[in-house]
């Protein structure tokens, strides 16, 4: 099946004191009609930096290189004006904090839509009625009267939903949602997750979830990929990768997940140090000063992700080990 967006060894320089630097590194993925595609990591992994990328939402003086292939076109490569018109209608994106994505002087109903009707050159009536019908639709009640609120009226969860709407008013083959459960309590995420995974069955859309939380991936993601100081480290099928990591930094994330039967005093796994800069990585592996099981080779020359199988893992250690195993 040919991958309705698929990048290509995306890279992204962005502007520094000390001149340009590549934050994100030869990004390869694949992400079918229909498919949740997660994309896991700390913050400053390069996840959302990646997405963004996609949309030409980089910041002032930010370049790629490399392809993203949107239905078989390079998005990175198209006019300015061209790009606009996929924005918004083809890909579309929710944002991590509703807090701050909604507009606290405008209606909920202007905006919803405003894009709407710049996008689909529909009436402001027929706008109108689609936003009541998509609020419902997104489980927030009596649409009509919400088009009329403000987002100061609504909680984190309904704004959320909110947020949601807008981005599913032009009907977009790809919905990418960044964090989309942050701060919000558990009965809240599992009711957003509901909500994507059915929407994306209804409409055959592609979703691509951004997350550093491993838990929340493992409940709706079909494939995942994890990065770190932007580079993805670890890929595959979502069960294999969160049932049998491969990288010591999944291991790592997986770890620090509080589980079901311990006692709640006990302490929570950490990964030690700190997530490496992006801007100045350190040699080799950027892992490396973090990890518990380097060796002298993970400081040299930066590790290749190579597959086996559907996996691929990122470390000379694993590969190392697969290879004696074989």
């Amino acid at each position: 099946m040919t991958p309705l967006l698929e990048l290509e060894r995306l890279s992204i320089k962005l502007p520094t004191p000390n001149g340009p630097r590549t934050v994100v590194h030869e990004v390869d993925l694949a992400v079918e009609a229909g498919q949740i595609y997660g994309i896991a990591g700390e913050s400053g992994s390069g996840k959302t930096m990646t997405m963004l990328s996609l949309l030409g939402l980089l910041p002032r003086g930010g370049s790629t290189s490399g392809h993203a292939r949107f239905a078989g076109a390079d998005v990175l490569d198209v006019p300015a004006k061209a790009r606009r018109a996929i924005r918004g209608r083809e890909l579309s994106m929710v944002f991590q904090d509703p807090m701050t994505s909604l507009h606290p002087m405008l209606t909920v109903g202007k905006q919803l839509t405003e894009h709407a009707r710049k996008h689909l050159g529909i009436s402001k009536k027929e706008a109108e009625a689609r936003a009541a019908a998509m609020l419902e639709e997104v489980r927030i009640p009596d649409g009509e009267a919400a088009l009329r609120a403000y987002p100061h009226e609504f909680s984190g969860g309904m704004r959320q939903r909110i947020a949601i709407a807008i981005a599913l008013m032009c009907e977009p083959q790809v919905l990418i949602a960044d964090e989309p459960t942050t701060a919000l309590d558990v009965t809240v995420q599992a009711g957003i997750l509901g909500l994507l995974d059915r929407l994306r069955r209804e409409r055959g859309m592609a979703v691509v979830l951004i997350t550093h939380d491993l838990g929340v991936m493992s409940s709706i993601a079909e494939r995942v990929s994890v990065m770190y100081a932007g580079r993805v480290i670890e890929s595959g099928d979502a069960r294999d990768v969160l049932q049998r990591p491969g990288h010591p930094y999944t291991r790592g994330l997986l770890g620090s997940l509080p589980h079901p039967g311990v006692g709640a005093r006990a302490e929570l796994a950490s990964i030690p140090g700190v997530p490496a800069s992006p801007i100045d990585p350190p040699s080799g592996c950027a892992f490396h000063p973090r990890c518990t099981l380097a060796v002298e080779s993970c400081r040299g020359a930066v590790p290749a992700l190579i597959a086996a199988g559907d996996h691929a893992v990122a470390c000379p250690i694993t590969t190392n080990a697969q290879e004696e195993a074989a």
